[in-house]
């Protein structure tokens, strides 16, 4: 990637609007950054954090971006450490971006507020749980939004979480 050309994270920000990810860890030496922009240090099992999604990322950038906290500085995606190396190139990351936010699209369509990998969990639960309670006239779409799920956290697993492509 040339020095001249945007980062494939432009516009996509799916490690910042919780889709990959529900915390990002805050190291002892970034906590006075992280509340220097107003982000909110959870902790818990003795890791400190800050929630996902982030307030500072709007319309497919951060709002933030040069006093943004380590942890987003040196973040990478595995999609962008395909790019990186050269395993893949710009024009089929943003494919896979864009095909990213097509099936974030379908389980939003199902429940808006499945935003992050724990709100997905919770919601596979609910579904479950229908599907064992429910009539058989809606067991289709009930079992159709299990597998957009699935499909969601597969893709999102096979091409922005693995640290290197299969």
């Amino acid at each position: 990637m040339s020095s001249a050309e945007p980062s494939i994270c432009i516009g996509c920000g799916l490690c910042c609007d919780g889709t990959l990810h529900g915390r990002a860890t805050v190291r002892p030496e970034d906590e006075a950054t992280v509340t220097a922009v107003g982000l909110e240090i959870g902790e818990e099992g003795g890791k400190r954090f800050f929630r996902q999604p982030c307030p500072h990322f709007s319309c497919g950038s951060c709002s933030i971006y040069d006093r943004r906290p380590a942890v987003c500085r040196s973040y990478r995606c595995a999609l962008l450490k395909n790019v990186e190396s050269g395993i893949i190139g710009r024009v089929e990351a943003s494919a896979k971006i864009a095909e990213a936010k097509q099936h974030i699209s379908a389980v939003r369509r199902i429940e808006a507020s499945a935003v992050t990998p724990a709100d997905r969990t919770a919601l596979v639960r609910q579904l479950k749980a229908k599907l064992v309670e429910t009539d058989d006239e809606s067991r289709p779409s009930v079992a159709q939004a299990l597998l957009d799920i699935g499909v969601l956290d597969h893709f999102l697993d096979r091409w922005f979480l693995r640290k290197d492509e299969d």
